[in-house]
């Protein structure tokens, strides 16, 4: 056994991945913003964990960049960096059709 397959053991990381797994397409469906607090860089963080394993995986979320996905948006009181919304329905449905997830992570 290699020294890195020892590595990966003890750091918990799967060392056979299954044929099964590589076609695993997932969603994640969250409300936060990507690096923004704890579930955003937990979602992160998850994704570039998995990502080697899966044929897909995609965070479909609010952005700091981007405001299209929001139909309605409004600022949170005490707070004006934060923003509550809800979702273009559409958008989300035709980001789902796209990638035909078998796994969708809806937090």
């Amino acid at each position: 056994m290699s020294i890195k397959t020892q590595a990966l053991r003890r750091a918990g990381t799967p060392t056979v991945v299954s044929t099964r797994s590589r076609k695993l397409r997932i969603a994640i469906v969250s409300d936060a913003i990507t690096g923004r607090n704890g579930v955003g860089t937990y979602y992160q963080d998850l994704l570039q964990q998995l990502e080697p394993y899966v044929e897909s995986i995609e965070l479909i979320g609010p952005s700091m960049e981007s405001r299209s996905l929001e139909l309605v948006s409004i600022r949170m009181p005490g707070d004006k960096t934060q923003r509550m919304s809800w979702p273009r329905r559409r958008l989300l449905e035709t980001q789902l059709d796209r990638q035909q997830p078998n796994v969708i992570i809806i937090p």
